[in-house]
């Protein structure tokens, strides 16, 4: 059931409360505020990613070495299935009568890896908050913080992408990735190359999939919210970027930040009880 006008109210960290922007037309500075709430979400990342570019390799040798160690803890629990993805998908097919090779499949894939992060994501952060305001500070602390706890992991366990990792085994013959967004040359700018675990292509895609799927009216638009992460995840795989654990992790950190965004909203808001704070979020869906 949808909530009536006084069961809404715009939750803001440490601001008093305002009349949803859905109530009211966008003013100016609603779009300077959306902007900055982007730019602060993409700095956490940004800023190890220009440190790194700066120290291009120091943690090459970590990287790789854990790199050999993922895959065979995956070879040993039978999750080593990112050869065979991607060797599938290198190989010519048909679909609908037309011929899709590894071209095709790999337009497509570095879209999505590419563009697709980057826009998807800034189309729902617009979307939340002019159609979804009351969600909109508490999805920003879940991206905020899935990133700074990523970026954290990255200098803990630097990890190199399957890309880059050399001596890889699969069915006792040696394999190496095809490197479908970074292997045809071009521009390419620093940033942090041994930083797979977790996936934040997945741990973003996550987030909006998860909250799009249940906040959405349209049936369609639920199902394609549903259906994102796992081509998201399918595109990390196949473009060489990342390893079917880096996913897992994705979903480790987004719960972990998810649960630390309702706790700050259950001391923000003040509730009696945790309860209380999740009955609220549910009425604005």
């Amino acid at each position: 059931m949808a909530a009536q006008p006084e069961q809404i109210e715009r939750y803001t960290a440490g601001e008093p409360a305002r009349v949803p922007l859905a109530r009211r037309p966008m003013r100016p500075g609603d779009w300077l505020y959306l902007v900055l709430q982007i730019l602060l979400v993409a700095a956490v990342e940004l800023t190890d990613d220009l440190a790194h570019a700066l120290i291009p390799h120091a943690n090459r040798a970590a990287g790789l070495a854990n790199a050999l160690r993922v895959s065979s803890f995956e070879s040993a629990h039978g999750l080593w299935v990112e050869p065979g993805i991607q060797s599938y998908f290198a190989q010519s097919h048909h679909l609908l009568g037309l011929p899709l090779g590894w071209d095709q499949v790999s337009m497509v894939v570095n879209a999505l890896y590419g563009q697709g992060h980057v826009l998807f994501t800034v189309i729902f952060a617009v979307w939340v908050f002019v159609r979804r305001p009351e969600l909109f500070t508490f999805l920003r602390n879940i991206f905020l913080l899935t990133n700074a706890v990523a970026v954290l992991l990255y200098e803990i366990y630097p990890l190199a992408p399957p890309r880059l990792t050399m001596g890889l085994l699969y069915q006792q013959r040696p394999y190496h990735f095809l490197d479908s967004v970074f292997g045809g040359g071009g521009v390419k700018l620093g940033f942090n190359q041994y930083a797979a675990m977790p996936s934040v292509h997945v741990a973003w895609a996550l987030i909006v999939g998860l909250t799009v799927a249940w906040a959405a009216r349209p049936l369609a638009a639920r199902l394609l919210g549903l259906a994102y992460p796992v081509l998201m995840t399918l595109a990390v795989i196949i473009s060489g970027n990342h390893y079917v654990l880096d996913a897992l992790g994705a979903v480790v950190v987004v719960s972990l930040a998810a649960a630390l965004s309702v706790l700050y909203a259950w001391w923000q808001l003040e509730a009696a009880s945790l309860s209380a704070v999740m009955g609220r979020l549910a009425l604005q869906r």
